[in-house]
């Protein structure tokens, strides 16, 4: 199981990066999920493509609170 999640990771890293294109840019939204802390969050994150091999990204992960207490 953990091979094939691994395989999975690498293609999707492999994908994303065959796709950078010089000077594109692009915008996102996350629902993240922290199994440290057991609770929900989101996020947004920014993309924009430097060459057409690199690309850098800025995000941004927020976890809601959880019985009043801010994880």
């Amino acid at each position: 199981m953990k091979k094939l999640f691994m395989v999975a990771i690498i293609l999707m890293v492999g994908v994303g990066a065959a796709m950078a294109q010089k000077d594109v840019k692009a915008i996102g939204l996350n629902l993240n999920y922290g199994s440290e802390i057991s609770n929900l969050g989101i996020g947004a994150k920014f993309q924009y493509g430097l060459t057409d091999a690199i690309r850098a990204e800025a995000s941004f992960n927020y976890f809601l609170e959880k019985d009043g207490l801010k994880m």
